[in-house]
């Protein structure tokens, strides 16, 4: 590591040597006529950054990559994802933030990688809602799974749940979403347990527009399927069941009741009498979900 730092030093200090062409196979700067390359090509150059970036050489990784401008090997993605990460470890959510913005205005893209990271830098900073800013509309389901898990982890449901419901309106959840009139019920198979706490906060701030639009007859029980655990680290005793059960009593006021079905231990009620305590006990003055 420290002799891949020292190495980029050199590089950072040095000139563009004149009469420099590329290498159009592999993108290194050659000298004509020398046979031999004057400065790293692009995948050296990420190895470098890597390695800066982790030893926490911020500053002077901004060098290298202006050095990569000087040689006419502008920074991608890449490069510039391990500054993302060198500053999201470090909690610093201004210098995340700027970096992005520098991306845009430079016509990098930035990627699922960038924004996952930009999440943890704005969480550990304060300010999470920073970072759903930047959501872009073409990132996959896995990205969207994996930015929710961070904010779950770091108790910011609000921010969970709108990245959530972007997911849902953009079409990225792999599932049914809809509660179907027949079984009202929510498929949860394949969530992790943070994003499907979200799905089940999603899904009754649903039942609860509904109650306040046709009042209590439009309530019924609601039907969270989330298997017996057979893909659980240890077969067939489920870890999405407890954990949705449980975040139903802790994050609700008043606490809102679930079962689980006879004969199917895969499958949770939330009776219709349970779902109406939480929502008349709301409209009474309680402090509802997400505290």
């Amino acid at each position: 590591m420290e002799r891949e730092v020292r190495r980029a030093q050199v590089v950072a200090g040095a000139e563009k040597r004149s009469g420099e062409t590329e290498d159009p196979r592999s993108g290194e700067r050659v000298v004509p006529g020398s046979g031999q390359g004057v400065c790293l090509d692009r995948r050296e150059y990420h190895v470098l950054l890597r390695a800066i970036c982790r030893k926490g050489h911020l500053a002077f990784a901004h060098e290298i990559l202006q050095h990569m401008v000087r040689v006419h090997l502008p920074p991608d993605v890449t490069a510039y994802n391990y500054l993302v990460l060198g500053y999201a470890a470090r909690g610093n959510a201004a210098a995340t933030n700027a970096l992005v913005r520098e991306m845009h205005r430079k016509g990098v893209e930035p990627n699922v990688f960038t924004f996952i990271n930009l999440v943890r830098a704005c969480t550990l900073a304060g300010c999470p809602e920073k970072a759903l800013s930047v959501v872009d509309p073409a990132f996959s389901w896995d990205f969207y799974s994996a930015a929710i898990t961070i904010y779950h982890q770091s108790g910011c449901f609000a921010e969970a749940d709108a990245l959530y419901q972007q997911a849902v309106l953009h079409g990225k959840v792999p599932v049914d979403v809809t509660l179907t009139p027949a079984d009202h019920a929510l498929d949860l198979h394949g969530m992790s347990a943070p994003v499907a706490a979200a799905a089940v906060r999603y899904a009754l701030k649903r039942i609860r527009e509904e109650w306040w639009r046709c009042g209590p007859a439009a309530v019924k029980d609601l039907v969270l399927i989330s298997g017996v655990g057979k893909g659980s680290l240890v077969p067939f005793r489920p870890t999405l069941r407890p954990a949705v059960q449980d975040m139903l009593v802790e994050q609700y006021y008043p606490p809102i009741d679930s079962t689980t079905q006879p004969g199917n231990a895969g499958r949770v009620v939330v009776g219709r009498e349970s779902l109406l305590a939480w929502l008349e006990g709301k409209e009474g003055g309680g402090q509802g979900e997400g505290e």
